[in-house]
């Protein structure tokens, strides 16, 4: 509902609602389509997973840019306005972002994406109190998945398939990483604006545990069931395979082997010894 309540605040004048429903028709939804009769709603019976909403929603849209935006993110009244005013005419600025903070405290989630040495999605500033660094609108390797604009030519232009805009097979995680990656070697690039300001309540659809050890709650990862963890390595394997150039394997090795090592460990850690499982994820 605070998703949707600050779209319909959004002080941009043409503006196109989609909304994407993974959790099949009840009687919340008439209540919802009630209050906000200005979006599109597209119900799904099955749930397709973030990456299949995002390509249903992609494909219904009209606009020259789409913003995918997750239910638990609020934005700021004029947050599309002042992203779309801070991308340049450049023809080649195929995605943009604006700053996530955690809450109204002022806690940063991310103002961009970097690519780490070990080529996993990095979240500029996340988890510092924000006191006005990240103030230029600057390029960034890659988007949050949770809150993203991206501009139709480039999604044309970089597609996997007809109407297979990010790759359906990943159903969340690596996703944002993989598209943006995708996008780059395609000479298109990337820009944070960063006065457009979003709120995220960050794994708010994903976390499903606590872990059995305090100091594993600081990494995102160890909020995850075996599942979902399960599908980010495999995502992050495949990104991988895909984009990381042969001389970035060379130069960054020792880096990635051990960010995947940590992965593997937590996996064996999650599951309390199958360690099975964790010999299967990395033959596969």
């Amino acid at each position: 509902m605070k998703c949707l309540d600050s779209i319909s605040r959004q002080v941009c004048s043409s503006l196109e609602v989609i909304v994407v429903n993974n959790e099949g028709e009840g009687a919340w939804t008439e209540e919802v389509e009630k209050k906000y009769p200005k979006a599109r709603w597209i119900h799904n019976p099955e749930n397709r997973f973030f990456t299949g909403a995002l390509n249903q929603g992609i494909s219904a849209a009209r606009g020259e840019w789409v913003l995918s935006i997750n239910n638990d993110v609020v934005l700021s009244g004029d947050f599309i306005e002042k992203l779309i005013q801070g991308v340049p005419a450049d023809g080649k600025i195929g995605m943009a972002c604006g700053l996530l903070l955690r809450d109204e405290g002022g806690i940063i989630d991310s103002a961009g994406q970097s690519l780490s040495l070990a080529k996993n999605p990095h979240e500029r500033g996340h988890g510092e109190v924000f006191r006005g660094q990240y103030q230029k609108i600057e390029e960034v390797f890659s988007l949050p998945g949770a809150c993203g604009l991206y501009r139709r030519r480039m999604l044309e232009d970089i597609a996997l398939g007809p109407g297979e805009y990010f790759d359906s097979g990943f159903g969340l995680f690596y996703e944002d990483l993989e598209l943006a990656w995708r996008g780059r070697k395609k000479k298109w690039r990337a820009l944070f604006v960063p006065e457009a300001v979003a709120y995220h309540v960050r794994g708010l659809t994903t976390k499903s545990s606590t872990p059995r050890w305090p100091w594993l709650g600081r990494f995102h990862a160890a909020h995850l069931n075996p599942e979902n963890l399960d599908g980010l390595i495999r995502n992050r394997r495949a990104t991988l395979r895909r984009h990381c150039h042969w001389l970035q394997w060379l130069l960054h090795w020792p880096w990635i082997i051990a960010y995947d090592l940590g992965l593997y460990l937590l996996r064996f850690v999650l599951t309390r010894g199958t360690l099975i499982q964790v010999i299967f994820l990395l033959s596969c």
